[in-house]
């Protein structure tokens, strides 16, 4: 779990492209890093584009999940289930579901 307060930058901010509400003023969200505009950035940013933070845009964790096989891997949407968990997709198909005290996510399934 990453707890040091750095914040979403200016740039992270306008990168939101879904949030999930989430108590105590913590959100999910996910950044949408696939623009061609956005190859300056490395692989393990693109790859783990998923963060809690809170009111102030204070990162609480970065998502945690186990690197897929194909570069530039980024998550593509979040999404609470029936049952309220997180889960979250990649762009090569892989699902996970997040744990919201930790960021760590594992893979519950593929659907591509």
């Amino acid at each position: 779990m990453k707890n040091n307060m750095n914040k979403l930058t200016i740039f992270q901010q306008s990168k939101i492209s879904q949030t999930i509400l989430i108590r105590w003023f913590k959100k999910i969200v996910l950044l949408d890093l696939s623009e061609l505009t956005e190859r300056h950035l490395p692989d393990e940013e693109v790859k783990k584009n998923i963060y809690m933070i809170d009111n102030q845009n204070n990162i609480i964790w970065q998502i945690q999940a186990e690197n897929t096989n194909f570069s530039r891997d980024g998550f593509t949407s979040i999404r609470k289930n029936e049952n309220q968990e997180v889960i979250a997709r990649r762009f090569s198909g892989f699902i996970y579901k997040i744990s919201i005290e930790t960021g760590e996510a594992k893979v519950i399934g593929w659907d591509k």
